[in-house]
């Protein structure tokens, strides 16, 4: 009998590991196992939500609950399709990381969300929008660049930078060296949208490595996020860079005639030192408002453990982002950003 030729075997074996991995992939989707979250690899930001989700179960790493989150076309978490408001209504955009995007919570409990129905309740409805601009992990770099790219086009009349503290974790390259990904990334971004056996496994490595206060996508998929080092210079934004971009985003507000509003988070201590003074020197010169909305988040008892996701205590619950979005409007009228109103807003969290 003669042998199988080489080339028949390496044939046979290659269409038995298809075999194989086409019933774990299908197994897998008949059992709902290795769901998402996926994202989108993208040159200059590193990734991005994908766009049209509908609604999508993404998964919490620590306790395996869903929430549900959908996009618009252009991969944001928000309602409104891509460019300028109707006439006669005013947009704000908030650029952040995972707490902007509302991690965790289902669709219309995020910040944004609560803000602009906030706002109707104030000024009436129609007159206000708010695009939630944030995304899992990022830090203001890569917000900068998805405002380049994307929020331009909502024409906004003010912006809100949320300075995450995702700035000063530790990293190998600044994001600003980072920005375009290699060859791996866009392997692992790729198999990761279209593989549930890729994403359990992904998963499960990640679990060994221990846990996070980082978005379990954004980790997972990327590895976005080191631990927090508020002295090292090998930062994913050093002082310097986070200049860079305030720079850029002055030189854009003037250009297109936006107001710019910078914070830190309000559910953390105030920003490190030397990033304070970065902000400050740029308030002083009147290119930007540096406002504090953590002081009146404090004021209305944010802090309490109960405002707090008990599978992820970084982020808000629904009740937690409408405190944090009653400050930033409390916040956003002090500075004269908003019309005077007779009375507080009195939006309830249960969107009474």
């Amino acid at each position: 009998m003669n042998p199988i030729p080489r080339r028949r075997r390496l044939v046979f074996a290659a269409i038995v590991v298809a075999a194989f991995f086409a019933l774990a992939e299908g197994v897998l989707a008949l059992l709902g196992a290795g769901g998402g979250p996926t994202y989108v690899v993208t040159k200059g930001l590193r990734w991005t939500l994908p766009p049209n989700l509908d609604g999508e179960p993404f998964p919490m790493r620590e306790s395996g609950r869903t929430f549900a989150l959908s996009t618009n076309a252009d991969g944001l978490r928000t309602r409104w399709p891509p460019g300028p408001a109707p006439a006669g209504m005013k947009t704000i955009l908030w650029l952040g990381d995972s707490r902007i995007l509302g991690w965790g919570v289902d669709d219309g409990e995020d910040v944004s969300a609560w803000l602009e129905k906030i706002l109707a309740e104030t000024y009436g409805a129609g007159k206000w929008r708010v695009i939630d601009a944030g995304m899992p992990g990022y830090s203001s770099v890569q917000s900068l660049g998805l405002f380049e790219r994307l929020g331009l086009r909502y024409a906004p009349d003010i912006v809100i930078l949320e300075l995450a503290h995702h700035n000063f974790r530790r990293a190998e390259r600044t994001d600003l060296e980072s920005l375009d990904p290699g060859l791996d990334s866009w392997l692992t971004g790729f198999l990761t949208r279209h593989s549930r056996l890729f994403r359990l496994l992904r998963r499960g490595i990640v679990e060994l490595r221990g846990p996070s206060d980082t978005p379990p996508s954004a980790q997972e998929v990327l590895g976005a996020a080191g631990q927090p080092d508020q002295e090292s210079d090998e930062v994913r934004v050093p002082p310097d860079d986070l200049d860079a971009v305030l720079d850029r985003m002055e030189e854009l507000a003037r250009r297109r005639g936006f107001r710019l509003v910078v914070v830190f988070p309000c559910n953390t201590n105030p920003l490190p030192e030397r990033y304070d003074a970065v902000v400050k020197r740029h308030a002083e010169a009147g290119r930007l408002l540096y406002l504090d909305y953590a002081t009146p988040f404090r004021a209305l008892g944010g802090l309490a453990p109960r405002y707090r996701l008990p599978d992820s205590p970084g982020h808000h619950t629904s009740e937690g982002n409408y405190l944090a979005a009653r400050a930033m409007g409390e916040t956003l009228l002090r500075a004269g950003l908003l019309p005077p109103i007779a009375g507080a807003a009195t939006a309830s969290a249960d969107g009474g």
